[in-house]
């Protein structure tokens, strides 16, 4: 029995303060009336963990508190917390059990205008024990890994004659709660710190596939705000997030507003005055679209799709398909200045690709597509009426899609049957894409590879490709996510096939108990799909000298992944959720 399952992807709910309104000219906790009151720390979550862990405090009158690190003893120091209060920290980058076989217990503090809470003990465990917990290893085993940064947004910009102040948003992976902002606008020289808060955590999880597993392990996404002062409008800068170890992450390009019409705070390619004002595709006065009913927020990213189903399809998208994909996308690792995190996908399958007859009345379904949108067609000029079972992407899409009001902000895909070039779908890498998998066979008939089909195709609308940053090799078991061939349609495959395509099955399945005996699918399989975060360790080809032969557990053909011979050496995994382009629909397809 194939089950749908409601449940959200992998993450946790950020932690962040109560309500989320940043005044960008206060970054520092500010002491009011409640300075006399007695801070209380109800609650450490979790309540042990290794160097660089990010702990949550609940309490009470902890807006405006400081925290105190092992408080009472010789070590003791005040450590950075969260945005306006004491609502979360790093666990220092030095802690270390008492040795590497016995734990060692730190008491932390919360003070608020020289008042101090009860301590709480916080436990840092031995070194001994599984691998396969989601947490950092400590000093004494691997490195904690550097910062990575994954966007930097806007939470506001002011215009001045001398040029505009900018207060950013900084996030990424692995960045430690006070973690240091610093800019330069030359590579040549060292970024200078600016004016610094932590705002909100995301841990991740792992489903208990071990850390050897991964290069580049993600234990938390976080963000932080960061005001680099008065600078040139439309200056190109770079962000460097530096941890409490000192480790700084490599420098992230960042180009300042230009003027205030043209802001686009979230990065999403919607102009922030379409997302709030609505867009005007005449200039007529007359609001064509109204974003913000359709829950734009112009500081968290919006994808619009128009998706057209077509007539007598053996297996039609419904709503368990499109609620999976929209969950998929608000549940990404991606936090926001608002409450919501992830990404707003906005889905439109009211209508169908329909062609008028000669005759009359409306013709809405055809075998064959030929995905015609910056490609040659191979077949020869289809006539849907010469052969009533063949059809243009192109000539569909003029009929039904109003591109003059719409072109500028949503994607355009159809839903069909059949595909001249035989395949499952296909996309022109910038805002059209084509689902073609009904004629594959029953296995296919499952909500799941209506939920991969669509990740992937929109995947590559939003510029992502099969092999990473490439196209090929196209089954890498490593490249964690639905863009790869190993992941996509898995659970439709032959058990054969799936024996010899190894991946992570607990992170395909998102349950740490997924396996797949003798290649078959995991009987608890449900719709969670996911793009790849790029943790994923290198593998090498074997040779006589060594090599990778195996990926969580599972022995790797290597003939499977590379079975053209394009790579002889090694493939990688890669990031798909911080490379996301969003421009495809306002370049029109015409990208580079």
């Amino acid at each position: 029995m194939f089950f749908v399952s409601a449940v959200r992807r992998h993450r946790h709910r950020p932690a962040s303060p109560p309500g989320y309104w940043l005044p960008v000219v206060l970054l520092g906790a500010v002491c009011l009336a409640a300075c006399s009151e007695t801070p209380v720390i109800t609650t450490l979550e979790p309540t042990e963990g290794r160097a660089h862990d990010v702990v949550f405090i609940k309490g009470t009158d902890l807006d405006g508190a400081e925290i105190v690190w092992d408080f009472g003893k010789p070590g003791q120091k005040v450590i950075p917390g969260g945005y306006q209060g004491a609502y979360m920290f790093s666990v220092p980058h030095d802690a270390a059990p008492q040795t590497p076989t016995a734990a060692r217990k730190y008491s932390v503090v919360v003070r608020k205008g020289g008042v101090d809470s009860k301590p709480m003990p916080f436990t840092v465990p031995a070194m001994d024990g599984p691998d396969n917990i989601a947490r950092p290893p400590g000093p004494n085993s691997r490195m904690f890994p550097k910062a990575r940064i994954d966007a930097v947004t806007l939470v506001g910009a002011t215009f001045e004659p001398g040029g505009v102040r900018a207060t950013l948003y900084v996030q990424g992976a692995n960045l430690d709660v006070g973690a240091i902002v610093s800019i330069t606008d030359n590579l040549a020289t060292t970024p200078v710190p600016v004016a610094t808060t932590s705002h909100r955590v995301l841990r991740n999880q792992w489903f208990e596939v071990s850390d050897d597993e991964f290069e580049y392990p993600i234990y938390h996404y976080s963000s932080t705000i960061a005001i680099p002062g008065l600078r040139p409008a439309g200056q190109r800068i770079w962000v460097v997030a530096t941890n409490l170890d000192n480790v700084p992450s490599e420098p992230f390009e960042y180009v300042l507003p230009t003027d205030a019409t043209t802001i686009d705070s979230d990065g999403d390619s919607l102009p922030d005055d379409w997302e709030t004002g609505g867009f005007d595709a005449e200039g007529d006065g007359v609001v064509d679209v109204d974003l913000q009913a359709l829950g734009a927020d112009p500081y968290r990213r919006d994808v619009f799709v128009e998706l057209d189903v077509m007539e007598t399809l053996k297996s039609p998208p419904g709503k368990p398909v499109f609620d999976a994909i929209k969950d998929m996308f608000a549940s990404a690792p991606i936090l926001n200045v608002g409450n919501a995190q992830g990404i707003n996908l906005v889905i439109d399958a009211s209508g169908k690709p329909c062609l008028e007859k000669p005759t009359g009345g409306d013709k809405c379904e055809f075998f064959t597509i030929h995905f015609d949108i910056g490609f040659q067609v191979p077949t020869g000029e289809p006539n849907p009426f010469g052969k009533p079972s063949e059809v243009r992407f192109s000539t569909l899409k003029e009929r039904n899609f109003d591109d003059n009001r719409r072109g500028k902000i949503y994607h355009y895909g159809i839903w069909g049957r059949h595909q001249g070039n035989s395949k499952s779908g296909f996309s022109d890498m910038g805002d059209d894409f084509v689902i073609t998998f009904d004629e594959l066979g029953p296995t296919y008939y499952k909500p799941r590879s209506g939920v991969e089909a669509l990740a992937h195709e929109l995947g590559h609308d939003l510029r992502q490709l099969h092999s990473g940053g490439a196209d090929y090799p196209n089954m890498k078991p490593n490249y964690l996510g639905v863009m790869s061939y190993t992941w996509l349609f898995r659970t439709a495959w032959d058990p054969s096939v799936r024996l010899t395509r190894a991946t992570c099955v607990p992170m395909y399945y998102a349950h740490p108990d997924a396996v797949e005996l003798s290649g078959s699918f995991y009987p608890n399989v449900n719709t969670i799909v996911d793009y790849s975060e790029g943790m994923g360790r290198p593998l090498k080809k074997p040779t006589p000298a060594g090599g990778s032969t195996s990926m969580c557990g599972t022995a790797i053909d290597w003939a499977t992944v590379d079975p053209d011979a394009l790579v002889t050496d090694e493939v990688t995994d890669f990031p798909n959720w911080p490379s996301l382009k969003f421009d495809g629909p306002q370049g029109n397809g015409s990208l580079p």
